[in-house]
């Protein structure tokens, strides 16, 4: 799912105020799935870990500093294109203090099945376009 930061400032709101997302939107990337795609691909899932994490922002330079950095967040992010929205989160944070934005974090710890090793080639396509080469680097 591609967020936009629209997205990002209704993160910022309580749930009771922006509510929970909905489900098609929470399963966009979820742990299960990516097992599933592991499987698919013929590797053998190992380890799955999952976590629940709230980054908090007191000001708006450190928002700035988060999109810049964490790219895949707000897809084009320039403070030139959201300088309005970035201004309206500034005096927000100025009049109700800090928000918090929440994710869900997970990793696949996955690797060849034993009777697939020297069989298989690394280059080969599953996990959604990443090569297994990429995915056993990762995970290792």
């Amino acid at each position: 799912m591609t967020r936009t930061f629209d997205h990002l400032v209704a993160e910022a709101g309580s749930v009771s105020a922006a509510g929970p997302r909905p489900e098609e939107v929470r399963r966009g990337r979820h742990p299960d799935d990516a097992v599933a795609d592991a499987t698919q691909a013929g590797l053998e899932v190992v380890d799955l870990r999952s976590e629940r994490v709230r980054t908090e922002f007191h000001d708006i330079g450190a928002v700035v500093y988060f999109l810049r950095k964490v790219i895949w967040m707000v897809p084009g992010f320039t403070v030139g294109q959201y300088r309005d929205r970035l201004r309206e989160l500034h005096e927000r944070i100025e009049r109700e203090g800090p928000f918090g934005a929440h994710a869900a974090r997970f990793l696949v710890e996955a690797r060849e099945r034993a009777d697939d090793r020297g069989r298989t080639d690394p280059h080969r396509k599953g996990l959604r376009g990443h090569s297994v080469a990429q995915v056993t680097q990762f995970s290792a």
